[in-house]
């Protein structure tokens, strides 16, 4: 399964360092924390994605919440699961 996290911010275009900053942070802390694997990433129109590949679901947004928590950026991300046939 795919989990997608979707990090929303002000500007309508492409992140500024600092806000690349926080997907880079995240992309370490999810694969720290076993989460999954990080087998996708982007940015731009205003948000920042990254993909996370995992095997139990359950667990795994259990902790990229806490995670999300962490780096007080949970208010601004959206979260979707997709089996593997759905990702592209």
């Amino acid at each position: 399964m795919i989990i997608r996290l979707e990090i929303s911010f002000a500007e309508d275009g492409f992140p500024t360092r600092d806000e690349l900053g926080f997907r880079w942070e995240l992309e370490d802390l999810l694969e720290q924390n076993q989460v999954g694997e990080v087998v996708g990433a982007g940015s731009g129109m205003g948000v920042m994605d990254i993909d996370v590949e995992v095997d139990d679901v359950d667990s795994a947004l259990r902790t990229i919440n806490d995670l999300l928590a962490q780096l007080h950026i949970e208010n601004v991300t959206t979260i979707s699961v997709w089996d593997d046939q759905q990702r592209y």
